[in-house]
């Protein structure tokens, strides 16, 4: 042991243990380890050439890398070989080594399954073949795959805020001549996204119609005419259930009917005398209301005279025939169904502005990204088994709960690419090889120096160095920052004014509120809820008799009972007329039937019926288009670009 640097051969998995792996199996000559955020560490060594087959069958292929630092020995990396030997013929070789761990996908896909959740993840927005992809869950997030170079842990960190705590250096601590600050991108000012959904709008139900009784003339028209059960309507509508009864039963009246025949039973008569009356009468047996009128279709005075040859006697005889008009009253009911299918799409909007400081004006919008998203039908179910729109018959999804979550991870998409963007300031400093062995890619550093703009940055650890000088003997490292230009601030949440009542007075979720705000988790960003106004024709389903009437009316029933007395009196007329002249008993009786027809004619013309016009089921395509209300990105201000030097 002589050390202080060891290098030991190992299988895959055996963890350090400093009785074990403080070994010399090679000699070292010079090494250097360096990781970049989102990727593994790597080990350059050289070390004095062993003259065997490195990578031969059956040798080792993974090694440790520790140091004694005068009071323990210390794991600097451990990883796996992966580059060939170069310069095998030379006294010195050089090897690489990877310090990524062979279940690193594993362990990636068991960490994404814990970061599925609000806002950050959202299936709607990721396509089929890519939501058992692990890299999908950090889009929204704002942080990358972090893989320890000793425990080979993975885990995601922040691209701002390491959560392992902060490296403080002040000016001693570092080599002046090395601190090197350069711009090193162009910081966003907004992101504009727009994310656009679809589904198909779907239910199936009753509305009733109710109940009317209707007193009518034309009675067997309305029963007649009546929808039937089964019947299929138009734009989705079809009948369940309908009837049209007359509670009078008009239709199947009985007829009544009397005689009566008289003879003069006397031996003897006197001229005048009445010798025989014969007379019949047949009438409806209606129980309800009707109107009528009689119509004469023979008459003759009686005569006689025994004087004549041969003498005569005709006796008088009449002929009356009476037209019944009987009145209906018709219960009706109605039930119709329908099956809706609307075609729906909706678009959301908003454009992410950050507070960024100034820095530099790009031309023709260079520092804006213009973001376009198609998800999914949610309407269907997602390939995790989960139906995003939960009831088909919603008419919105973006003002739903899980609409909003949708909302939210789009937020936090242009968060996440305003972010990594704002770190638009890189600073890079050498350090003591103790310091370098401290860093990971889950902490931040802070360097004092009056050098820089406000004397002082902060930033998160992007890439950092540390290693040994073979031809010098001396250790080394380095570190370099990425530091956010904000100006700061949070976001909290301001509650809305509600759209009813009073907060107080009903559950939270009962009513709509605007005019409020909603922060995100990270607390620098926050949204206005969108209104739910859907572009449609109204529906909200399950749908109710008032949504769905544009115009019900009963036609006719003030007008029919005077419509048809008139024909009456128009039939009155035309016998009186008929009289004056003395038109013969066939005249009469084909004047008879012409006021009949006259009369069936005016019902026939003015019946008494329903008018229903409803809105169609199936309309649509609908499209809706909700512009949202984004406060302004809170951007951390990890240095001071304006401070005065």
């Amino acid at each position: 042991m002589p050390g202080p640097f060891y290098f030991a051969w190992e299988d895959e998995g055996i963890p350090f243990a400093e009785s074990v792996q403080a070994r010399e199996d090679e000699t070292i000559f010079s090494f250097t380890v360096e990781q970049s955020e989102g990727d593994f560490a790597t080990l350059h060594i050289q070390i004095i050439n062993p003259n065997i087959g490195l990578l031969s069958a059956g040798r080792k292929q993974w090694a440790w890398l520790s140091w004694y630092n005068g009071s323990e020995i210390i794991p600097l990396f451990y990883g796996r070989l992966v580059g060939i030997p170069t310069d095998i013929n030379q006294r010195i070789v050089s090897l690489v080594f990877v310090a990524r761990p062979s279940d690193f996908v594993a362990q990636k896909g068991a960490l994404a399954d814990t970061l599925k959740d609000r806002p950050y993840y959202d299936p709607v927005w990721i396509a089929d073949d890519q939501i058992e992809n692990p890299d999908t869950v950090l889009e929204a997030r704002a942080e990358l795959w972090a893989i320890d170079r000793v425990t080979h842990a993975v885990t995601a960190s922040d691209i701002l805020f390491g959560e392992d705590g902060n490296e403080s250096f002040v000016e001693d601590d570092v080599p002046r001549d090395s601190v090197q600050i350069n711009l090193t991108q162009t910081p966003l000012r907004a992101v504009s996204v727009e994310g656009k959904v679809t589904w198909t709008q779907t239910a199936q139900g009753t509305v009733n119609f109710g109940h009317y009784t209707v007193d009518t003339y034309t009675g067997k028209s309305l029963i007649n005419g009546w929808p039937k059960p089964g019947t299929s309507l138009q734009s989705g509508w079809t009948v369940v259930a309908a009837q049209a009864v007359d509670a009078w039963d008009v239709a199947n009246v009985k007829m009544f009917s009397a005689k009566y025949d008289y003879q003069n039973p006397m031996l003897t008569h006197e001229n005048g005398d009445v010798m025989s009356v014969s007379s019949s009468k047949s009438w409806p047996n209606l129980r309800s209301p009707y109107l009528y009128y009689d119509i004469i279709t023979s008459a003759q005075m009686g005569t006689m005279n025994a004087f004549a040859d041969p003498p005569y006697n005709i006796p008088a005889s009449s002929a009356v025939s009476t037209f019944y008009i009987a009145q209906s009253r018709v219960n009706t009911s109605l039930v119709l169904g329908y099956a809706a299918a609307r075609a729906r799409t909706e678009r959301i909007k908003f454009t992410l502005k950050a507070n960024v400081q100034a820095l530099i004006t790009m031309p023709d919008g260079a520092d804006a990204l213009q973001l376009s998203l198609s998800g999914a039908d949610v309407g269907n179910k997602l390939v995790t088994g989960e139906l995003p729109i939960v009831n088909n018959a919603r008419g919105a999804y973006f003002t739903t709960d899980r609409g909003l979550q949708s909302l939210e991870y789009l937020i936090s998409l242009a968060r996440a690419n305003l972010l990594i963007r704002s770190r638009a300031v890189e600073i890079t400093w050498d350090c003591k090889f103790i310091r370098a062995i401290a860093l990971s890619l889950r902490k931040n550093a802070t360097l004092a120096d009056h050098r820089l703009p406000g004397h002082s940055a902060v930033g998160k650890i992007i890439r950092y160095r540390f290693g040994l000088d073979g031809s010098t003997g001396k250790t080394n490292g380095s570190v370099t920052i990425g530091c956010a230009i904000g100006y700061g601030g949070v976001v909290v949440d301001v509650e809305g004014e509600p759209d009813y009542c009073e907060t107080d007075y009903v559950e939270a979720g009962y009513q709509m509120t605007h005019g409020g705000t909603v922060s995100l988790p990270s607390a620098d960003v926050g949204y206005s809820e969108p209104a739910q106004l859907p572009n449609d024709d109204g529906l909200k389903f399950p749908l109710s008799k008032w949504q769905v009437v544009i115009h019900e009316q009963w036609h006719g029933p003030d007008s029919q009972e005077e419509l048809i007395t008139l024909s009456f009196l128009a039939a009155k007329i035309e016998a009186d007329l008929a009289r004056d002249t003395m038109p013969s008993i066939e005249t009469q009786g084909k004047l008879a039937a012409a006021q009949s027809q006259n009369t069936e004619s005016t019902l026939k013309n003015y019946p008494i019926w329903y008018d229903l016009l409803l809105k169609p089921v199936n309309g649509g395509p609908f499209e809706t288009i909700y512009n949202v209300d984004v406060s302004q990105l809170e951007l951390p201000k990890m240095i001071d670009l304006e401070a005065a030097t």
